[in-house]
């Protein structure tokens, strides 16, 4: 028998709540991971993008091998088809329990119930793990029982509540007895996306996430508050990419801020405050496209703003520059 942890927008070791509860088993644990570039263009996802998540995969199988978990990578052209590939592989490797971290993007959502049906009437468990936020989606209401539809009350409840947890990251797994079966050739999925000239600015991998993260906390999150609007200053943290293809987790980044800020929450050095509430934000946004799917579909969040006109003439532009540029 075998457990499977399968990997999405969570490529790591480190703090990965997936992974962490399949290696808490005796059983042998094999990764899969299904790129699916037909479903990313419908994402608006792009050729550097898509790069990255290559670049990352290939990072996370070299980390995972160190643990004694292969990867299985396959390339399959939308959610539907990396569904079927994932019970094939599935009843192949003889796995029992399949591990993940949910998504709340609706094509998402859609996918992993297609998944757990398909897997269930397999008698294959399915085990879904909470790691894109760090308060599940639909957890925070108002008095009322509706979606905070603003940010000021939302993040007013969502500290209330983040605040009585640890936010402690979870470590990476010890090292387990390697399997016989071999990974998936590093060759074989480079070929999937061609590298792009941006892609050079960004070193891939978890430990360049954390490396940047840490250089953050060190050296800039103070001054975070008044830097951060300049292009000319390195004032950022640098780090969306990482988030965005889960090379490193949110609560990663939120432990640091608080261990810099001595574990206050909404005082404390304002860069550092200012870092955490665009944390929140990210949050924030997680809860809307969960409870509002229609903004997955480039709807408006106000409706009445839905018809709005919108004049696309070059020549309506115009420049404002300040007087203090003179």
């Amino acid at each position: 028998m075998t457990v499977a942890v399968w990997f999405r927008s969570d490529l790591r070791v480190q703090d990965n709540p997936a992974l962490h509860a399949a290696c808490s088993s005796r059983e042998p644990v094999l990764a899969f991971y299904f790129f699916t570039p037909e479903q990313f263009a419908e994402h608006d996802m792009g050729l550097t993008r898509q790069r990255f998540i290559i670049d990352n995969l290939l990072s996370l199988s070299q980390e995972l091998q160190k643990i004694g978990v292969p990867l299985l990578a396959e390339r399959c052209d939308r959610f539907d088809d990396s569904v079927k590939k994932l019970l094939t592989l599935c009843r192949q490797h003889d796995v029992t329990q399949v591990h993940f971290n949910e998504e709340y993007e609706l094509n998402e959502r859609r996918r992993d119930t297609q998944a757990f049906s398909l897997l269930t009437k397999a008698n294959i468990g399915v085990q879904r793990h909470q790691d894109q936020a760090l308060l599940a989606p639909g957890s925070i209401m108002t008095g009322q029982g509706s979606p905070y539809r603003v940010f000021t009350p939302f993040k007013r409840a969502w500290v209330q509540l983040a605040r009585r947890d640890a936010v402690q990251p979870l470590p990476a797994p010890k090292k387990r007895q390697s399997s016989d079966i071999s990974a998936t050739a590093i060759e074989k999925i480079e070929r999937w996306v061609k590298p792009q000239p941006a892609n050079a600015f960004w070193n891939a991998g978890s430990k360049e996430a954390y490396r940047r993260l840490d250089r953050f906390v060190e050296l800039r999150i103070e001054g975070y508050q008044e830097q951060r609007d300049f292009p000319a200053l390195d004032g950022t943290s640098q780090l969306s990419p990482y988030l965005a293809v889960g090379a490193l987790s949110p609560r990663a980044c939120i432990h640091a801020a608080l261990s810099a800020n001595h574990f206050e929450w909404d005082s404390g050095n304002p860069g550092i405050q200012t870092w955490i509430n665009e944390l929140i934000w990210r949050e924030f946004y997680k809860h809307l496209i969960f409870n509002f799917p229609e903004l997955c579909k480039g709807r408006a969040f106000q409706p009445a703003t839905e018809f709005v006109r919108w004049q696309r003439s070059r020549s309506g532009f115009l420049l404002f520059l300040p007087c203090s540029f003179f």
